[in-house]
């Protein structure tokens, strides 16, 4: 009896999808009703925020000079889309694939502060997936 529902995702399961419409006009015909079907192509429904790991969460270095931050992020349903990161709350910065390119479901990278000034930095990670879920971890620096 409605044209549209209003379908909320947020409680359904990861997973690979399809959706059967089906329209008749039964309660307005008696006679020569109609009835039609149609099946959607296959679509990904994804909730769950990526993981990321990194490969330490504390650094301590002898000297100013650029941080290296190493990792993996990881979605099970669709693809990572980007890696950023930010040092003491400052601007976001992108971090670069492994292998040239965000695209695939597991991406490991790699992060190059610009030099680091004497003292502890806390280094924001933040992991996104196509879907728009978002992740993050912290890694603190410590240069002396």
């Amino acid at each position: 009896t409605s044209t549209s529902y209003n379908w909320n995702t947020a409680s359904v399961e990861d997973g690979t999808y399809l959706i059967k419409v089906v329209a008749s006009d039964k309660s307005s015909n008696a006679t020569g009703s109609l009835t039609d079907e149609v099946i959607s192509e296959p679509f990904t429904i994804c909730n769950k925020a990526p993981e990321l790991k990194l490969g330490r969460r504390t650094i301590q270095m002898k000297a100013a000079a650029a941080a290296t931050i190493t990792g993996t992020a990881t979605s099970k349903s669709v693809e990572i889309t980007g890696v950023q990161y930010r040092v003491d709350g400052g601007d976001w910065a992108a971090a670069e694939p492994d292998n040239g390119i965000f695209d695939s479901p597991s991406e490991d990278f790699t992060i190059t502060t610009p030099s680091l000034s004497l003292g502890e930095h806390k280094v924001e990670v933040q992991a996104i997936d196509a879907a728009g879920n978002a992740t993050s971890a912290t890694v603190e620096v410590k240069v002396s």
